[in-house]
């Protein structure tokens, strides 16, 4: 699901990613490395950030996001909820966080082929 964000094209706003990424992870350390390999991958040739909402796991999951946070950080950003608040406000903190012109939610046992974000932006843009 793409949600254009703003239209606002002000030099000030030119320095803000055009595609925020939303990732609610619980409990998901079996394939979340995959995932986010797959969203380093790609090949969309725009700016990107990748939030991530770390809901409480009780398995290794908010160690992957960490190290994944530390050694990318133009890239990921880690939010830890205090307790565990289930999917839809975690995607709701990702919202309110987000500063993409585009918003994808992805879910952590989501392998993106490399062209996914290219082409929902440039369906959005052709839109226009």
């Amino acid at each position: 699901m793409t949600i254009p964000k703003t239209n606002d094209m002000r030099p000030e706003k030119q320095n803000l990613p055009m595609v925020s990424l939303i990732l609610p992870v619980f409990n998901v350390a079996r394939y979340l490395a995959q995932c986010l390999d797959s969203l380093i991958a790609q090949d969309c040739h725009c700016s990107l950030e990748c939030i991530l909402i770390e809901d409480c796991s009780t398995d290794e999951s908010r160690i992957i996001c960490q190290r994944y946070a530390a050694q990318y950080p133009e890239l990921f950003q880690l939010l830890v909820n205090e307790k565990n608040a289930g999917v839809s406000i975690s995607r709701n903190r990702g919202l309110d966080r987000a500063t993409g012109r585009y918003v994808m939610f992805v879910d952590p046992d989501d392998l993106l082929p490399t062209n996914s974000v290219r082409i929902m932006v440039s369906m959005a843009e052709d839109q226009k």
